[in-house]
């Protein structure tokens, strides 16, 4: 999955997703996944960014299949 996938499922700024991955690196030392130069997220680092976007109050806006 991508970032943008991500802020589409929570309907959020893709920008939003970027801060909190940025956030979770620099706090919690977590590197996130790359292929070539674009993120391609794994089910773990899906499931800390969803947790983080949860605490903070946002909701998914859609369930994708």
């Amino acid at each position: 999955m991508r970032p943008f996938d991500l802020a589409c499922k929570y309907g959020v700024n893709e920008i939003l997703i970027y801060t909190i991955m940025r956030y979770l690196q620099t706090t919690q030392g977590i590197t996130f996944t790359k292929r070539g130069r674009r993120y391609a997220l794994t089910t773990e680092e899906i499931e800390l960014i969803e947790e983080e976007l949860k605490r903070r109050g946002y909701k998914p806006v859609w369930v994708p299949n």
